[in-house]
């Protein structure tokens, strides 16, 4: 996990949409889209509350 990744599950988890954190992070809502595709992928998750869910659980946020 990189630390952008970590930046944009943060902001994941505080209800932000893939647009408000591009904006945030001055990044496309392509790039957001394609962090969270990626570590959905190689983490077997479906949607944003199980990634919350996750993170959360393990203490990585």
């Amino acid at each position: 996990m990189t630390e952008r990744d970590l930046e944009i599950f943060e902001l994941v988890i505080k209800g932000k949409s893939n647009r408000e954190i591009a904006r945030m992070l001055h990044i496309s809502a392509h790039t957001v889209k394609a962090h969270l595709r990626s570590y959905f992928r190689k983490h077997d998750i479906s949607n944003r509350t199980r990634l919350a869910y996750l993170l959360g659980k393990n203490n990585i946020i």
